[in-house]
């Protein structure tokens, strides 16, 4: 049995039924195409048209029909959903809806069916077209004021904090202007305006890290993008900001490298405080570059903390795509030092996987299956800065794992 993933079955739907159009017996049903739709409870003007073929009867007479408009779950047609039309041969007739797309809609894709009814010397004349169409994510996502309170993370000491992605708050900056562009907390995706983009994403430079990534404005001119937390931090000795940076990968075929990407932090007390920089790299490379911040001086506040990545002194903005990476607070503990593995250390931990994917298997290492194996080799924080090799049927693969488990390993 065959069995298929929901996104291949709306591939597969979507594909079946462009252009949106069926025809019969010399006529044909078309139903226009529509962008997708990024505001619920909105008018979305839909246009049918049916168009007859030539009749190598003089005399035809014209067909007389219907054409009913259908929409499912929370859509619904504003007006009449059933229009009457009269068709002579080599005739076009354009029939004008209007539908809405309701609220509790989800960012999926819906059909639109249109079906045409007539009478026609020959018989009974039936079409059904079906135009599928995108309700974006934009759309269906809370709505939540631009003004709206930071949520606050709390640090407690010692101890060490994730700052999560999803509270960030972006807003845009162009040029030298003091205008600021507000977005809401948790808001990605691109501005339709300026081009800048802020969202989440799990990138690879070196390894895998879950990452802010960002694009400065670049549409109306350049610009830059500020990312705000709140946090309480606590009377302690020591606090520090730990994360790491990167850029894109570029197409040398098809566009220009990259000049840099300034990124920079920011503190600000709050709630109103003016924000100080107090770190700032310009930069182009494309693997992890690790980055620690003093935030001692900050004990026992609530302040704002704030990333800005901007294009740099030449304002080039060309493939300025840019990674903030693992962004942890630490207070009064020692922070996790990472030290890339030398090539010995891969090529023990490998035979260890291989070795293990012959039967012989350790402390470390472990036959998973006939074909697969693995070996682990503890750093100083054990798993947390380990190296881990997996092998399968013959083809080895190793990876530090200390960027991916250091939040869970510090929880």
């Amino acid at each position: 049995m065959l069995t298929l993933s929901p996104l291949w079955l709306l591939m597969a739907a979507t594909y079946l039924f462009a252009p949106a159009e069926a025809s019969q017996e010399g006529a044909t049903l078309a139903i226009r195409p529509i962008e997708a739709i990024r505001v619920l409870e909105t008018d979305i003007p839909v246009t049918v048209a049916l168009t007859r073929q030539a009749s190598t009867d003089e005399n035809a007479t014209p067909w007389r029909g219907t054409v009913t408009l259908e929409v499912i779950d929370t859509w619904r047609v504003v007006g009449d959903a059933a229009q009457e039309f009269e068709l002579r041969p080599r005739e076009t007739a354009e029939l004008h809806f209007t539908c809405t797309a309701g609220s509790g809609s989800h960012a999926a894709h819906y059909p639109i069916h249109a079906r045409a009814t007539a009478t026609t010397p020959s018989g009974e004349l039936s079409l059904h077209a079906v135009l599928v169409v995108e309700v974006s994510r934009e759309s269906v996502a809370p709505t939540v004021p631009a003004d709206a309170p930071l949520p606050e993370q709390t640090l407690s000491g010692p101890g060490r904090l994730s700052l999560r992605l999803a509270d960030a708050r972006p807003s845009f900056r162009l040029g030298d202007s003091p205008e600021v562009v507000a977005r809401p907390v948790g808001w990605t995706g691109t501005d339709a305006a300026t081009g800048a983009t802020a969202t989440h994403a799990t990138v690879s430079r070196g390894d895998r890290r879950s990452v802010l990534s960002v694009h400065p404005p670049w549409r109306t001119g350049w610009g830059s993008v500020w990312s705000e937390w709140v946090v309480s931090l606590p009377e302690a000795e020591r606090i520090s900001l730990d994360f790491a940076t990167a850029i894109r990968d570029h197409n040398p075929e098809t566009e220009p490298p990259s000049d840099g990407v300034q990124f920079e932090v920011w503190h600000a007390p709050e709630p109103d405080g003016e924000p100080v920089q107090v770190w700032s790299r310009f930069s182009d490379a494309k693997r992890w570059e690790p980055a620690r911040v003093s935030l001692t001086g900050l004990a026992g506040t609530r302040v704002r903390l704030i990333f800005v990545t901007h294009p740099g002194p030449n304002h080039d903005t060309t493939c300025d795509a840019a990674y903030w990476a693992d962004p942890l607070l630490i207070a009064g503990v020692e922070p996790i030092e990472e030290t890339p593995p030398d090539e010995t250390q891969i090529q023990e931990v490998g035979s260890l996987a291989q070795r293990a994917s012959r039967g012989d298997a350790s402390e470390h290492a472990l036959r998973l299956s006939d074909e697969a194996a693995a070996a682990i080799q503890p750093g100083a924080h054990g798993i947390a800065d380990g190296l881990l090799s997996l092998t399968m049927g013959g083809a080895r693969r190793s990876r530090t794992e200390a960027s991916e488990s250091k939040s869970t390993a510090d929880a």
